[in-house]
């Protein structure tokens, strides 16, 4: 039982819990309320543009499909609007606005670790600070729903052929999305403890099926780092699909479209694992000791990305309690300048020129921001973490051993667990029918020396398919 404290009480006795109140709505639309938490107000502030930048990106990536994959023009005029609208600037979501009403805290029983349930039907979540494990429940909660809503509409648009007719349903799959993030704050509970965190600041990568990172997370300790890259990973997996989806549209023939945007779109079921021990198992942590925030895009990126913007970055050193928000002004600083470009380009056009310049503003825009989020650095001298309850990646043989394990157990769940690069659905089918168990256990013996079926990401050995 959670019990308020009246008296003042010392930081060793206490956990704080700030929650920070605010409303999003999009150039028209209704407001929906939303609450951010975190450890301190910065991290509740923090907490609740991130939720912001969540439900406003599936809106888009919701409106592209529609207008791109389905043909709505309806919906084509939507992405334009988005576009013309600058937004909150610090939200970097065009066409949404962010206003944040008010932030308070409340000091709670100390403990070793705490238990959120964000409703009746969803996992309970649990996390070192009340705060983290209110956001985690609220992500595992509403994102699990919305994926299989998602996806279940996106399979029965490709079976049937009608996309116009069926993936309209998606337009609903957002309001409850959008619902379950603005439901009734659960009370946090006091848990036994995860297992020992880090004493220091860590980073965290999110792995992506090609065993690469797809987003970074920083925290003052791994078990912050490791909730700020889930909570990150979704907004990069969405970025991502919205710049495939404006590539797509504008260099692609157009014959081919409308398969290549459902491919993209598929992606969503990338977002969130089947438990909250999946989520962890997809992540690579390391200590490290403070630096400055880096991120040298290379290749096209560094011409589309504007390379030469970066070198007035700060170069002193970005303590841990900054390094996510000095990360987020330095990736959403991509969003506005393309936006305007656009913005001005689009005065006066209409029909193909202009979707045309609306799928260059998300292509660069997002592509260069989902590229930010997956390769900025921060930190020095990394040495790999093993977060609690997580699989040991460290060396390649206890990777094989506890393979070995989960083969013997026969439980598709481990492998899920075990391995981070299956992800994507063709991939999480063969696990499911045994076929992906079949070969490794072909290939136990062989594997240590295969240098191309592993990719070492913070120290961690990833096994990839």
């Amino acid at each position: 039982m959670m019990y308020l404290i009246l008296t003042m009480t010392s930081a060793a006795s206490a956990a704080e819990l700030h929650t920070c109140n605010a409303s999003l709505s999009s150039t028209g639309g209704t407001a929906t309320p939303l609450a951010g938490f975190g450890s301190t107000e910065a991290e509740a502030r923090r907490a609740v543009r991130q939720s912001a930048r969540l439900l406003a990106d599936q809106r888009v990536v919701i409106e592209a499909g529609l207008a791109w994959a389905a043909g709505s023009t309806e919906h084509a005029d939507s992405l334009a609007g988005f576009v013309g609208d600058r937004g909150t600037p610090e939200l970097a979501a065009p066409g949404w606005t962010l206003k944040i009403d008010g932030c308070s805290s409340t000091s709670l029983e100390d403990s070793a670790a705490w238990s959120a349930r964000w409703s009746s039907s969803s996992e309970t979540v649990t996390r070192i600070t009340p705060a983290d494990a209110i956001e985690a429940s609220r992500r595992r909660a509403c994102f699990t729903l919305y994926q299989v809503s998602f996806m279940q509409t996106l399979k029965k648009a490709e079976e049937s052929g009608d996309l116009a007719g069926t993936l309209s349903t998606w337009e609903g799959a957002w309001s409850q999305l959008a619902q379950c993030f603005a439901g009734s704050t659960p009370t946090p509970i006091p848990a036994t403890a995860m297992g020992p965190d880090s004493t220091g600041p860590a980073r965290c990568a999110a792995i992506g099926p090609d065993g690469n990172a797809v987003a970074m997370g920083f925290g003052s300790t791994a078990e912050r780092a490791a909730e700020d890259a889930l909570r990150q990973s979704v907004i990069a997996r969405t970025r991502r699909i919205i710049g495939q989806m404006g590539r797509t549209k504008v260099v692609d023939p157009p014959a081919g479209q409308s398969a290549t945007h459902l491919a993209h779109l598929s992606q969503i079921a990338t977002f969130t694992g089947a438990s909250d021990a999946v989520d962890r198992a997809r992540l690579a942590c390391a200590t490290l000791t403070p630096s400055k925030l880096t991120w040298y895009p290379t290749g096209r990126l560094a011409t589309d990305c504007n390379r030469a913007a970066w070198t007035e970055r700060p170069t002193t050193t970005v303590a841990p309690a900054d390094a996510g928000a000095f990360l987020d002004t330095t990736c959403t600083t991509q969003v506005d300048p393309t936006m305007q470009i656009i913005r001005f380009s689009l005065r006066g056009t209409e029909g193909a020129k202009r979707d045309g310049l609306v799928g260059s503003a998300f292509r660069v825009s997002a592509t260069c921001e989902a590229a930010c989020y997956s390769d900025a650095v921060w930190g020095s001298a990394p040495k790999p973490f093993t977060l609690a309850g997580v699989a040991n990646r460290t060396d390649k043989r206890k990777v094989i051993a506890s393979l070995k394990a989960a083969a013997d157990g026969g439980a598709p769940l481990a492998g899920l667990e075990l391995l981070p690069t299956q992800q994507d659905p063709a991939a999480l089918g063969l696990l499911f029918s045994g076929e992906t168990w079949t070969q490794l256990k072909a290939e136990f013996g062989s594997l240590p020396s295969k240098a191309d079926r592993w990719k070492q990401l913070e120290g961690h050995w990833i096994l990839l398919p």
